[in-house]
């Protein structure tokens, strides 16, 4: 992979894989150019593939890519894991981030047919990237592991959550990096509406606000035009211990993200049964599953009358909080260490799996997902 960092979601992903590997015999040292220092023991430098040509590769791609050297140094067999590129349009003009994205774009574009078997983090993103093939390859989708007893035993801050919780708030929250596919926009304008039906809320908006200098600017004087501006915190990047204290102190995960490839927090706010409200928007449905209240058309009235409805009604919530834990089955270790052992089986010996379908035959268009309507 092209990088490996503290807190990345591809990173974690990279992590877990990793160790998942190790449990079925394989190498679980990871190849990438950049490694944050303290995930160092974990990591190994790219060249060293070259000593070992027939071996098999698993390359992770989610932007544009300096190492895809090491697709064409591998003779053994290729599979490439698709964390989806988030559309360059949702970056300005002349930005780092456009230009990245756009490069990432037409890098994957050219370089999907060189691997022999398609792996995406959804199947929204295995559809996607399948559409860019010229003939058909063995394709599975390998969700993310999300542990619900893990994330309930992650480590968090009590001091932070008692804050939260104690004076008797309404608690908002949404995780992510401030980029404009995140539409934290969005969410500020649905937290105004929402803060009249209840002066009690506030809005955490959780997330690294580095990256995108002019939208955060944007936000800033969005949230100071707004009579409820005050209740909304940005927190900037936080630990893992004060960010599951955010989503633990949570009545609330609100979600209008017009891209994700797979939305790990909406999947560790249902692991910790805090309800989610979220926008229908490419991987998010899938993410939901049966779980978990989905919005096909967002308009800020009606999103809060929803919102506020979860709030109140001890039942409807109680019944959102049962299906998200039926829904995260689907993320189970064992199902996920299943897939990747018939990954490893056709690396090692081009073995078909029940679990692999043909890449023609999966619908190129927006997966719908599986998320229910709640009326």
């Amino acid at each position: 992979m092209e990088a490996l960092d503290v807190g990345d979601g591809v990173s974690n992903v990279a992590l877990s894989t990793a160790a998942m590997l190790r449990e079925l015999g394989e190498p679980d040292v990871i190849h990438a150019r950049f490694v944050a220092p303290s995930l160092a023991g974990s990591t190994g430098p790219r060249h060293a593939l070259l000593a070992r040509p027939g071996a098999g590769l698993l390359f992770h791609y989610w932007n544009y890519n300096t190492s895809t050297w090491m697709v064409h140094a591998v003779h053994g067999r290729r599979a490439v894991y698709y964390h989806g590129v988030t559309p360059p349009e949702f970056f300005a003009e002349g930005s780092l981030n456009r230009w990245m994205t756009s490069q990432g774009q037409a890098q994957i574009r050219r370089l999907a047919d060189c691997f022999d078997l398609v792996v995406g983090t959804s199947r929204y993103t295995l559809a996607e990237i399948c559409g860019f093939l010229h003939r058909p390859r063995p394709a599975v989708h390998l969700y993310p592991i999300v542990d619900a007893d893990a994330c309930r035993r992650a480590p968090f801050d009590p001091m932070l959550v008692e804050a939260l919780r104690s004076r008797g708030d309404v608690n908002l929250v949404f995780v992510g990096r401030i980029v404009r596919n995140k539409r934290q926009d969005q969410l500020l304008r649905l937290f105004d509406r929402y803060h009249r039906l209840d002066p009690r809320a506030r809005l955490f908006l959780v997330g690294n606000d580095a990256s995108d200098p002019a939208y955060r600017a944007e936000l800033e004087a969005l949230r100071e035009s707004l009579d409820a501006g005050s209740r909304v915190t940005f927190t900037g990047k936080v630990s893992e211990r004060e960010l599951n204290a955010y989503v633990r102190a949570a009545d609330v995960f609100v979600c209008a993200s017009e891209h994700e490839g797979f939305c790990i927090p909406v999947a560790h706010a249902m692991a910790l049964d805090v309800p989610v409200v979220a926008l229908a928007a490419a991987a998010v449905p899938e993410t939901l599953g049966e779980g978990g209240m989905v919005v096909e058309d967002w308009d800020d009235e009606a999103v809060a009358a929803l919102v506020h409805r979860v709030v109140v009604d001890p039942g409807l919530r109680a019944r959102v909080i049962a299906c998200q834990r039926a829904t995260l089955r689907r993320f189970a270790a064992a199902e996920a260490r299943g897939r990747l052992s018939a990954i490893v089986d056709f690396l090692r010996a081009g073995t078909w799996s029940p679990y692999f379908r043909w890449s023609h035959e999966l619908d190129h268009g927006r997966d719908e997902g599986v998320a229910r309507s709640w009326g």
